[in-house]
């Protein structure tokens, strides 16, 4: 495991505490993936009054904000294998209990909360333990692998649709994680500030702000747009391996550079789509370039951006405020999807293109959060390595 990580570049983080972090993320990332495909399975089955997806990530969104307070009572690496527990039995508990509309709806908010309340926490160790260097790398892995763990569940749940099934692979699944925080461990590496209120306000800065802004614009724009089309096969496959390149990429060119040319391609991606939407060519190529955009967006801003913004003692609190955007532009595109689609698709995407231009400007004032030492330094040894070849070139013509 050593050499890999030392032949991706992977440097100052150790084996047991990658695969620690790996796990962890990508536990909760598939985990995810799984919870929604259960709560497709009981809105297919259920009538129920109010949307299930809205309670699913309004609880997301309460329980994230409870879990910052939870970490300032009880150690961290106590309250990540507590976190996996709780998933575990909010996944089997309706295996015991009569389901009606009112234990359905509260069994998706447990659902929601048991996800929630552990990820700005979880997402803080990401940026505690992986050095600033390699963290797009470990994070395009993760989303990449991610992404290809979450088939064979696909496939699974087509192969027994029952819905008993559905809650004995989520529970499984997400009781899996917890062997490896039992053997391994991950301690708090700073003593927590008092005062949410103050830390969250201390966080809305210039700095902050330039990359919040586009994040914010990114998302609600996503939301609008998102049921003109769907989400494609093409998209989830160029975008999963657009996230691992989108990795290798911010670690080695920096990541306002990265973000500004994936936010100009989904600029030119809408704007295709937006001049011909029912011509074939012009949504494949919008599928690929915003499969392509949209995979470095995700590692830039789900798992780097806010841990490099961020002192160590603030970084949950970061995390929450970054992810909050994501969780609530569901809620409202959720209360919002019948007028929505009663927009014309030639006066959305064009609209949409135009705003994503927009949003590149707050990051042309953004700082570069890689160091700019390690930019310069690789630009030092990129030139060294193009002097010795030509050097070695003008001796061979010499002999």
């Amino acid at each position: 495991m050593k050499k890999i990580l030392e032949w991706l570049g992977i440097k100052d983080v150790p084996c047991d505490m990658f695969i620690t972090i790996f796990t962890i993320i990508f536990n909760s990332f598939v985990w995810l993936f799984i919870i929604l495909n259960i709560i497709s399975k009981i809105e297919e089955n259920q009538s129920l009054l109010v949307s299930p997806n809205l309670i699913f990530y309004l609880a997301i969104i309460l329980s994230s904000l409870f879990g910052i307070y939870i970490t300032r009572i009880i150690k961290r690496n106590l309250f990540m294998k507590i976190w996996i527990l709780f998933g575990f039995l909010s996944s089997i508990w309706p295996i015991y209990v009569h389901l009606n509309e009112v234990t359905y709806l509260l069994f998706i908010f447990l659902l929601g909360f048991s996800f929630g309340i552990g990820l700005p926490t979880c997402l803080a160790f990401f940026s505690d333990y992986i050095a600033i260097c390699s963290r797009g790398k470990v994070a395009g892995i993760i989303f990449f692998f991610a992404n290809l763990g979450s088939i064979p569940f696909a496939f699974l749940f087509l192969l027994f649709p029952d819905f008993l099934t559905y809650l004995i692979i989520s529970a499984l699944w997400r009781m899996s994680a917890l062997p490896v925080l039992m053997f391994l461990r991950l301690e708090d590496v700073y003593e927590k500030k008092k005062g949410l209120l103050n830390i969250l306000s201390s966080l809305i800065q210039r700095k902050f702000l330039t990359y919040l802004i586009p994040w914010v614009l990114f998302i609600f724009i996503d939301r609008i747009c998102r049921p003109f089309f769907g989400t494609t096969l093409l998209e989830i496959v160029v975008g999963s391996f657009s996230s691992l390149l989108g990795g290798f990429l911010i670690d080695y060119k920096g990541r306002r550079h990265i973000v500004i040319y994936s936010f100009v391609i989904l600029g030119i991606a809408y704007g295709i789509v937006g001049i011909a939407p029912e011509m074939q060519l012009a949504r494949i190529t919008y599928s690929l370039l915003d499969g392509f955009a949209a995979g470095m967006l995700w590692v830039a801003f789900i798992l780097v951006l806010w841990g490099d913004l961020s002192a160590p003692n603030t970084r949950e609190e970061a995390y929450f405020l970054g992810n909050f955007f994501f969780f609530a532009s569901n809620i409202i595109s959720i209360l919002t999807i019948t007028l929505i689609e009663s927009l014309p698709i030639n006066a959305v995407f064009p609209l949409a293109s135009f705003f994503l231009f927009l949003a590149v400007i707050p990051l042309l004032y953004a700082p570069e959060t890689l160091p700019e030492k390690l930019i310069r330094r690789r630009e030092l040894r990129k030139y060294v390595e193009k002097a010795k070849k030509i050097r070695e070139k003008y001796e061979k013509k010499g002999t």
